[in-house]
């Protein structure tokens, strides 16, 4: 994967932006089980920023 200038703080905003949502309440709103949705949130944040 090439790297063009400004992708890098694109991926740390977007990681930021995962972070700062609260699926959990969202999941539970709609009547889910959270920790599925909460586990591939943080696992894609790793990704983005590992």
């Amino acid at each position: 994967m090439s790297v063009v200038p400004g992708s890098l703080s694109a991926l740390a905003n977007l990681a930021w932006v995962l972070r700062s949502l609260n699926v959990t309440a969202l999941a539970r709103a709609d009547g889910y089980d959270p920790e599925p949705l909460v586990a591939f949130r943080n696992e894609l944040v790793e990704r983005l920023l590992g």
